[in-house]
């Protein structure tokens, strides 16, 4: 019979290249702060956002496991570039799954149900007018 098998420091690279993605641009000031929270009914997605961005000027798109966070409008700011973007991989598709946003206090608070799915026309999600403050 063959030895067993041992796991060795390099099988641990492939590992490191994928979490690489998250913490690529940890220290770029060109992007914002998004954080990931799971609730027994819900994974919550939170963004920092400026705070003269107003709802119109926030676009969410979803695409099999990804959503899209982007920030338009900015290219009268000159310490900003004209879009910022995010991606947050989930490990399951997004493009049935109940996705309601809202802003406030600059923060964009994006919540995806677990249990409830939906048929949506449009890979792009509407940002909740009435609770934006």
């Amino acid at each position: 019979m063959g030895k067993p098998k041992r796991s060795r420091p390099t099988d641990l690279e492939g590992i490191e290249e994928w979490m690489g993605q998250f913490f690529s641009n940890i220290d770029d000031s060109d992007q914002f702060r998004i954080d990931l929270f799971e609730t027994s009914s819900c994974y919550i997605v939170e963004a920092e956002v400026p705070s003269f961005i107003s709802f119109d000027m926030i676009k969410i798109k979803v695409k099999n496991d990804c959503l899209y966070l982007t920030l338009d409008g900015l290219e009268n700011r000159e310490d900003f570039q004209d879009v910022l973007e995010r991606i947050v991989i989930l490990p399951f598709p997004l493009e049935n799954k109940e996705i309601k946003a809202q802003v406030y206090n600059g923060m964009l608070e994006v919540k995806i149900c677990k249990e409830k799915c939906c048929n949506r026309e449009s890979c792009e999600i509407y940002i909740n007018p009435d609770f934006t403050a």
